[in-house]
């Protein structure tokens, strides 16, 4: 989700940016919608493209940060 952010940090990656956007005819407002559109996405959004996506068989989990005691 945040790589959005850390993708318009260089020249090349607001170059990229743009072309994704125009590639997909995102429209030209797109980046000030993006935080919206995120926004909108339910929980159950997210549970059902986990389910129809993913490959719960083979994956892996990683958490960064401090544990918890």
């Amino acid at each position: 989700i945040g790589s959005l952010a850390i993708g318009l940090e260089t020249n090349d990656g607001v170059a990229g940016t743009l072309a994704n956007i125009e590639l997909h005819q995102l429209g030209l407002d797109y980046l000030q919608r993006y935080p919206q559109i995120i926004r909108s996405v339910s929980a159950e959004q997210i549970r059902a493209a986990t389910q129809k996506y993913a490959q719960i068989d083979s994956y892996a989990l990683a958490i960064a940060g401090p544990g918890s005691s």
